[in-house]
């Protein structure tokens, strides 16, 4: 599985993470324990879902260890994405 991965370390939850992206995709924020999970193809759970514009901005919604992701899982072609943490 391909993905695009932006480790963001300890948030307080106060932060947006800005998604911007070339093309449509999935844009997924995730606990560490649930992107652990992602990557080993578990059942996992995340804030986000299927972007059709640019950019995006997601807010962490509490503190704790995040990790943002793009993938084209279900989804057809590539893309390219910059992920930032805005305070």
């Amino acid at each position: 599985m391909r993905f695009i991965h932006k480790d963001l370390g300890h948030c307080s939850g106060n932060e947006v993470v800005k998604f911007s992206l070339n093309s449509g995709a999935n844009v997924r924020l995730m606990t560490h324990s649930d992107f652990n999970l992602y990557r080993r193809r578990g059942r996992y759970r995340y804030h986000g879902g299927v972007a059709k514009r640019s950019p995006l901005s997601i807010k962490v919604p509490r503190a704790g260890h995040w990790h943002a992701v793009v993938d084209m899982q279900g989804l057809r072609g590539s893309t390219s994405a910059s992920i930032s943490l805005v305070s």
